[in-house]
């Protein structure tokens, strides 16, 4: 186990930076990635806080058709997607 002792190095986070602070970024964007830069510069913006997940995703495969109604109403409703593999 690491002991605080240990720790010979930190990063101090700031809570704010200068408002010109991507400005750079912004210009190189804009310059190299031509329609692609809005998307880019919110893609990286939107990244630095993202929000926390409410939804979840899982999979569940099997061929009975009870089993699969059950894990439908044990999760609150899903998608129910059906396939046919072979004559199964």
């Amino acid at each position: 186990m690491i002991q605080e002792q240990d720790i010979k190095y930190f990063v101090k986070a700031s809570i704010e930076i200068k408002q010109d602070y991507f400005n750079e970024f912004i210009e190189f964007c804009y310059a190299e990635l031509g329609d692609y830069a809005k998307l880019a510069i919110n893609s990286m913006i939107g990244c630095l806080k993202p929000k926390e997940r409410e939804k979840w995703k899982t999979l569940s495969i099997t061929t009975n058709s009870n089993e699969s109604f059950n894990l439908f109403l044990e999760s609150n409703g899903c998608f129910i997607d059906h396939r046919r593999i072979g004559d199964k």
